[in-house]
């Protein structure tokens, strides 16, 4: 009963981070979409950094209220999201640095927070959200790629290569202020949601229970 027990607390914990960062994944996108049709003015997505978005007026000085707004709930969603996933894995004690991996998130949810002042106002704060945000969540890709290593395979070397190849760039670009670094900010944010996701779904079939009756028959 005890093993019965046990199992079903895992499956519960997993799928719950889980669903918990499809929640994420789809609010993210959801949100970037709808301010941009909501942008007051043209938004040009190689061009335009992400946190246009959030403004709370547009270069030419236009009122961005309605895109500004929806942004912000957005983070407020994503930041919620990401802090329970944090506390459902502080709670998964059969998982390798689940102290760590609730750390990192509760940051990146703090990041969120830091990223709804308006660029254009409290750029020093909002920027320093968004490096939370990139940073955290880089970190925690990492650490899962480096613990599914084994059962990864080849794969664990073009996930790295993936996560890597395409958030170094942007660093190093937004460091530099180059022109480009705008470009590289939406292969960055492609390349880690990529390796996110699919880390996180190994990291699910890893730690899932092997006696799946078990599990299923104590939830």
């Amino acid at each position: 009963m005890i093993r019965a027990r046990v199992s079903a607390e895992r499956v519960i914990g997993l799928n719950k981070i889980h669903t918990l960062f499809k929640k994420l994944l789809w609010t993210d996108l959801t949100t970037l979409v709808l301010c941009m049709f909501l942008y007051a003015g043209r938004f040009n997505f190689w061009n335009d950094a992400f946190s246009s978005l959030g403004a709370s007026a547009t270069p030419d000085g236009r009122s961005n209220a309605l895109s500004m707004l929806l942004f912000m709930a957005g983070l407020v969603m994503s930041s919620c999201f990401v802090w329970r996933m944090g506390v459902v894995f502080r709670t998964l004690r059969f998982v390798p640095n689940a102290r760590l991996k609730s750390y990192l998130l509760r940051m990146t949810g703090m990041g969120f927070i830091l990223m709804m002042f308006p660029c254009n106002i409290y750029n020093g704060i909002h920027s320093a959200g968004s490096a939370l945000v990139f940073g955290m969540l880089w970190l925690l890709s990492v650490l899962l790629l480096q613990e599914e290593k084994k059962n990864l395979r080849n794969r664990y070397l073009l996930f790295q290569f993936l996560l890597q190849g395409t958030i170094l760039p942007y660093a190093i670009t937004y460091v530099t202020g180059a022109a480009s670094k705008q470009i590289f900010q939406k292969i960055a944010v492609a390349g880690l949601i990529i390796v996110l996701s699919k880390a996180l779904r190994y990291y699910r079939m890893l730690f899932m229970p092997s006696d799946r009756s078990v599990a299923y028959s104590a939830s």
